[in-house]
């Protein structure tokens, strides 16, 4: 591969170390950089905010946060002998599609090489601040020395500095490539010729830091080697390359051609599979029914018999279709997480990039558009091609979106679906119903799966009673085989403790809201891997890890919730067992090990490449824990939750669609789950959050329904309901119901003159939100002078108001000069001589005599006091 625009990477250090630098993805989440970029100066940043790619890719930048993996923080940049090489590790993947692993080279012979590389110094950046790429390029001559570091020689440089900023600064760490291979790193500037020449850190030295490889092991891309290839000049001119023109001469190395635009090399793969489960069954019965379902159909949709929630195995059988595609060599295959229609929406405009659908960006670039060009494109390719729709939820938002037949029978579509509406069998679509496995499935699966661990000896006689004791479910089967495996107990065995612990379970998961009869086997299974789960290590955190997962949404929330302080708060606090000698207090590394935990028994799922979802709990799993949480407990739980996400609201960017798409459809989750409870914890602030970051065309009904819980929980005059109302009004703006927002507001006006001046300022639990009546009554009054006229009686009723709050609170100038506008106001709307104008000019005449008064007594000369003779002391006061 050759220097890709896509991984250039935009580096801002947090404090207190500043500045910026450039880097180079080289994993999923792996960045390469400069050391000097992150630690300066005998400082180490915290952490760093990072854009990934390049504004002319297709992909487009995707801003991440990002922490410091390697090295240590006892390694110093200025130390000698310490390479100023640094990898960071971001927060979630860069979503640009990426699995090439990067080459390593090393320079060799005595005939400058031509390099090239994507960086951003600070001589390219705008006057306005806005940074800009630069397409570094020139020559590296390996005889040339800087020490232990390659020197580099720019075809294109700076003027002399001149500015404060080093016209070079930013450029560090952006990545050195010789004919597709990684070198170096930029690191220094200056070595004698002005501006035109830098250096660089050779890469082939870190290969030999076990360090270094390490987490190229576990964290780069697939395939990335540990070892460097030498590179000459010899190996260019026998390729028969053509020559290039560097600053001014000819060199006798050239680049290759560069690549055609894209698209990328075919086959294209879009979105993340699903690795197959363990043991996972190929279920060749269902497989005909599906097969001979999409005879006459473009589209075949999965869908389930089981009411009220999933685990028949739907997405394993979409994510096999999915595999043998990849493996057939299908063109294209795009997995699409279809739980949000805005998701679906996105997955499709990235693909149309991806496969440079035409388009006319002229008229029209919005994400919709694009998507509207990829399904056009899937109707007339010729390529072969897969989607697939992994859990639908909204049937009736998708209609606008399925994908098209294919006008030359080359492409398919697969969906899964918990639903089981007539709509989704419309439009030439069929669906099939999956069950659970057969008696056979079911026993094998157990076989495969005991085998797969090495346990063969936990199978007895009473293997193909425990299937049929658990109902043949997949979901129930996973964790009882979890089970048996941790605690080495055989099929009877665990069937036994099975039966034992019904009793227990009776009231869990009755039977009349499971018409199939499987539900009380699933809820039973769960706990009895739970109870194990809770002694193991991390002693005493499993259930408190179920209990707050469980008021989430089960389509997955991001990992960084579990370490927000609202959670760790509630762990600690809920830790029943205690190790001896353990502190009670837990560490996010605990909190980390207790869903890893979670995720070896099957009770979560808990996957890193899922980025904002990536930890999930079955909707099955989620009930039965919530109905069997402690009612004194609930509230403890719910509470957690909504600091938690709001922690995380705070800190979700504006380009963070796919994290504020998780974080709406979990507090949506909480709200569901919890109710009026969420109101009585003071949780009710993520609500409003959720209205202002979700969709202006569904943000009305939201408000509407917003105002009236907090009407009915606080009271109609309340503050914070008086703050949602004003929400309502705005989103009635926004979606050009202008009539409804002005009655909004003209139905407030009493009860926010009469309530806000009384009001103090009202904060939530821990500080997080402080809603002041001053703030409110300033907007109250801005709103009425824009809509209605800065004379306007209610308009001036509201800056009298004003005034009175700012003098009570102190702000006498404000006041005063409140006042006096409305004075103004009061003579225009109803002349010199009415009572309302005479009050306001009076009570002006008052508060500037007092406001003198005071200024005269905090500024005059203060007279010398008199010492008091003792015949002072005798008189009276």
């Amino acid at each position: 591969m050759t220097v890709d625009a896509r991984r250039a990477v935009y580096i801002t250090p947090d404090q207190p170390v500043g500045g910026s630098g450039s880097g180079y993805l080289i994993g999923p989440r792996l960045v390469l950089t400069a050391l000097h970029v992150v630690h300066d100066d005998g400082v180490r940043a915290t952490g760093a905010t990072v854009w990934v790619g390049h504004p002319r890719a297709d992909t487009g930048v995707h801003k991440r946060s990002a922490t410091i993996l390697w090295p240590g923080h006892d390694a110093d940049p200025d130390t000698p002998g310490v390479p100023d090489v640094a990898l960071l590790q971001l927060d979630q993947d860069a979503d640009a599609d990426l699995t090439t692993a990067v080459r390593w080279g090393r320079p060799k012979g005595a005939t400058p090489l031509a390099y090239s590389g994507i960086g951003i110094p600070a001589f390219s950046t705008r006057t306005d601040g806005a940074a800009q790429y630069e397409n570094l390029r020139g020559e590296l001559a390996p005889l040339t020395t800087a020490g232990r570091r390659w020197v580099l020689d720019c075809g294109i440089w700076p003027a002399a500095a001149q500015q404060k900023e080093h016209p070079w600064a930013g450029a560090s760490g952006t990545a050195i490539f010789i004919r597709g291979y990684l070198v170096g790193v930029t690191v220094e500037y200056g070595t004698g010729m002005g501006e035109r020449r830098l250096t660089s850190e050779p890469i082939h030295r870190l290969l030999d830091n076990p360090g270094f490889t390490a987490l190229l092991a576990e964290h780069a891309f697939p395939d990335t080697q540990h070892t460097a290839d030498d590179i000459t000049a010899l190996d260019t001119v026998a390729s028969g390359a053509q020559a290039e023109v560097i600053s001014g001469y000819v060199s006798h190395v050239a680049l290759p051609a560069p690549p055609p635009s894209r698209p990328s090399d075919w086959p294209i793969r879009l979105g993340s599979v699903p690795v197959l489960a363990s043991a996972f069954q190929a279920r060749s019965a269902v497989r005909d029914r599906i097969n001979r379902a999409r005879e006459g159909h473009a589209t075949v949709i999965l869908t389930q018999v089981l009411s009220g929630g999933g685990g028949v195995g739907k997405t394993q059988l979409a994510a096999a279709y999915a595999h043998e595609a990849l493996v057939d060599g299908v063109d294209l295959v795009v997995w699409v997480d279809a739980s949000d229609i805005e998701q679906v929406i996105a997955r499709y405009a990235h693909a149309a990039h991806a496969v440079e659908a035409p388009s006319n960006r002229l008229l029209d670039n919005s994400a919709e558009a694009d998507a509207g060009r990829f399904l056009q494109w899937l109707a007339t390719t010729r390529r072969s091609w897969l989607i697939v729709l992994d859990d639908l939820t909204d049937p009736e938002a998708m209609q606008a979106w399925w994908p098209p037949s294919s006008a030359f029978g080359c492409g398919r579509v697969v969906a899964t679906t918990r639903r089981h509406d007539a709509m989704l069998s419309g439009g030439g679509r069929a669906v099939v119903h999956i069950n659970t496995y057969s008696a056979d499935e079911a026993e094998i699966y157990l076989r495969e799966r005991l085998s797969s661990a090495h346990a063969d000896h936990l199978l007895d006689t009473q293997a193909a009673l425990l299937a049929k004791t658990l109902g043949f479910l997949p979901l129930a089967l996973s964790h009882a085989a979890a089970y048996m495996v941790n605690e080495d107990v055989p099929c009877s065995e665990y069937l036994r403790r099975f039966n034992d612990s019904t009793a227990r379970l009776d009231d869990l998961f009755p039977r009349e809201a499971d018409t199939e009869g499987y539900g009380r086997q699933v809820a039973a299974a769960l706990l009895l891997s739970l109870d194990v789960a809770q002694v193991s290590e991390p002693v005493g955190l499993a259930v408190p890890v179920m209990r707050l997962a469980a008021v989430l949404d089960p389509a997955g929330h991001p990992r960084s919730l579990w370490t927000s302080n609202a959670v760790i708060r509630y762990i600690s606090s809920q830790r029943t067992t205690l190790p001896e000698g353990a502190p009670r207090t837990i560490d996010p590394a605990q909190a980390r090990a207790a869903l890893r935990l979670l995720h070896r028994y099957g009770l979560l799922t808990d996957h890193a490449q899922a980025g904002s979802r990536a930890v999930r709990m079955h909707a099955l799993t989620a009930r039965a824990m919530r109905e069997c949480t402690p009612g004194a407990a609930v509230s403890k739980v719910v509470k957690t939750a909504a600091d938690a996400l709001m922690e995380l609201c705070h800190t979700v960017s504006r380009h963070g669609h796919d994290t504020t798409t998780a974080l709406l459809t979990n507090i949506d989750s909480l709200d569901e789950c919890a109710g009026d409870l969420l109101w009585q914890v003071d949780g009710h602030h993520v609500l409003r959050w959720a209205g202002r970051a979700i969709a202006r065309n569904t943000a009305v009904p939201y408000w509407q329904r917003l105002v009236a819980t907090s009407e009915r929980q606080l009271g109609r005059t309340h503050v914070l309901t008086l703050a949602a109302r004003r929400d309502l009004a705005m989103a009635c703006f926004f979606d050009h119901r202008n009539k409804e927002a002005f009655a909004v507001l003209q139905e407030d006006f009493s009860y926010q003159l009469n309530g806000l001046i009384l009001e103090e300022t009202i904060s939530t639990a821990d500080g997080r939100e402080t809603i002041s009546a001053v703030t409110l009554l300033e907007d109250t009054v801005s709103v009425r002078q824009r809509l209605l006229g800065w004379a306007h009686p209610a308009a001036l009723e509201g800056q009298s108001n004003l005034a009175l709050l700012y003098w009570s609170e102190g702000n006498k100038t404000a006041a005063i000069n409140v006042l006096e506008r409305s004075l103004a106001g009061y003579r225009t709307t109803f002349g010199p001589s009415h009572t309302d104008t005479m009050s306001a000019n009076n009570q002006l005449r008052i508060w500037r005599d007092q406001h003198r008064r005071h200024w005269w007594r905090h500024t005059r000369v203060p007279h010398t006091p008199v010492k008091p003779t003792e015949a002072d002391g005798d008189r009276a006061p």
